[in-house]
């Protein structure tokens, strides 16, 4: 059986493209493509396409502003200024304090209540023997020294001279036997309420 041959055309990518169909006794088909392009287009070879627009994936860039670093401004460190120096100062040895010409300390409560009853006694003093040393009792007492040189007026305040008096008093009337030195403390209160116990 005489082979068919048979002729197509067809059209690939915009182009006219011939093939030629053999069909034989073993119903085999064989396709040959004859390039119908002229021959000066048949050594170029087919460029690939470029890509379009449309193709490319649609991305979106997002711009960021890089903001510049903060920049530092790193002072110097101030040194202190150096200060001059001092020599140390001189340790200088405290002087001793002179001690107190005269010194008051107010007879106990129970040393008042002798007093003020051995000053009412005498007409010194007017008040209670209650054991307070208040102003009453102080003026009982200024008047009872006038009998050892006092001359001034009962004020209700023992100062300097009337210290000396009180112990000057008790020793001479008295039992204190301690030194005249202007400082009453609880032995001359007792030296002066024996004195007014023992006057006539």
């Amino acid at each position: 059986m005489a082979d068919e041959t048979t002729t197509e055309v067809t059209e690939k990518s915009g182009e006219a493209v011939e093939a030629t169909v053999h069909s034989g006794p073993a119903d085999a088909e064989r396709t040959e493509a004859t390039d119908t392009r002229p021959p000066e287009q048949k050594d170029e070879k087919a460029a690939p396409a470029e890509p379009t627009e449309s193709d490319a994936p649609a991305t979106t860039a997002t711009k960021t502003e890089s903001k510049p670093a903060a920049k530092t401004e790193h002072k110097a460190a101030r040194k202190p200024a150096a200060k001059p120096a001092t020599k140390p100062a001189e340790k200088t040895e405290p002087k001793p304090r002179a001690a107190k010409e005269w010194s008051y300390v107010p007879p106990s409560p129970s040393l008042t209540t002798r007093i003020q009853r051995g000053l009412g006694r005498h007409g010194f003093y007017y008040g209670p023997a209650d054991g307070r040393f208040e102003t009453k009792s102080v003026q009982g007492v200024q008047r009872a020294i006038k009998l050892v040189g006092f001359e001034g007026s009962p004020s209700g305040h023992i100062g300097e001279e009337q210290a000396k008096l009180i112990q000057t008093f008790a020793k001479k009337h008295g039992s204190y036997t301690g030194p005249i030195n202007k400082k009453i403390d609880e032995n001359t209160w007792a030296g002066f309420a024996v004195a007014l116990e023992r006057l006539p």
